[in-house]
């Protein structure tokens, strides 16, 4: 999980979101390293 964390690393931070959208594609960093792919948007 933390190589995917770099990855997005650098997005996050020149990004201009706040705490809460952070937090939004952190959980789609996480789900996605679970379980490999995100098919079923339903779940965001």
């Amino acid at each position: 999980m933390n190589a995917a964390k770099e990855a997005f690393a650098e997005y996050l931070n020149e990004a201009d979101l706040d705490s809460r959208q952070i937090y939004f594609v952190n959980q789609i960093v996480e789900y996605i390293v679970h379980n490999g792919l995100m098919k079923d948007l339903s779940v965001l």
